[in-house]
């Protein structure tokens, strides 16, 4: 895991446990490019690539074209983008934030004397960052999963 710290860090105004972190990671996990960084109050954020041949990416979307991430993470999915590179390659990412409304980020104390709710550590967002990793890899195609759950298994095809 490769990981620096910014020692500007605008947002810190307090001391607290983000002292002893650093403010952006990048790993993998489970094959998977993982990112983590924080966000201009110094809240976490976790971003996955989801590789091009992922059936998550035929699913994601509705007929008129909303997304809908069926990942289970904090706060869910609040994150998404392609991008084509000269090249021909194609990268997709999913992420999420930790900075919601039971959330709290030192850059709280621009605006309040106190965080606005629990600060969600380094550790947190990473054991976010990896299960949405897991959940990406692991993906099964909602029709598969239709099948799963009206009895039917994977293995059967209909022979006899």
């Amino acid at each position: 895991m490769q990981t620096s710290r910014d020692d500007t860090r605008p947002w810190r105004l307090q001391p607290g446990p983000w002292d002893e972190e650093p403010d952006w990671a990048a790993f993998e996990h489970e094959g998977l490019p993982c990112l983590l960084m924080r966000n201009g109050y110094g809240a976490w954020c976790g971003y996955v690539h989801v590789p091009p041949y992922n059936p998550v990416l035929v699913d994601a979307y509705d007929p008129e074209g909303y997304e809908y991430w069926p990942f289970d993470v904090h706060g869910g999915i609040t994150w998404s983008v392609s991008r084509e590179f000269s090249d021909g390659r194609r990268l997709f990412c999913v992420g999420f934030d930790l900075n919601h409304g039971s959330d709290g980020a030192p850059g709280d104390f621009r605006y309040h004397d106190r965080l606005k709710g629990e600060y969600r550590t380094f550790e947190y967002a990473l054991n976010e960052v990896r299960s949405l990793a897991d959940q990406v890899a692991g993906y099964k195609p909602i029709e598969q999963m239709t099948n799963l759950f009206s009895g039917a298994s994977e293995a059967d095809n209909g022979e006899v």
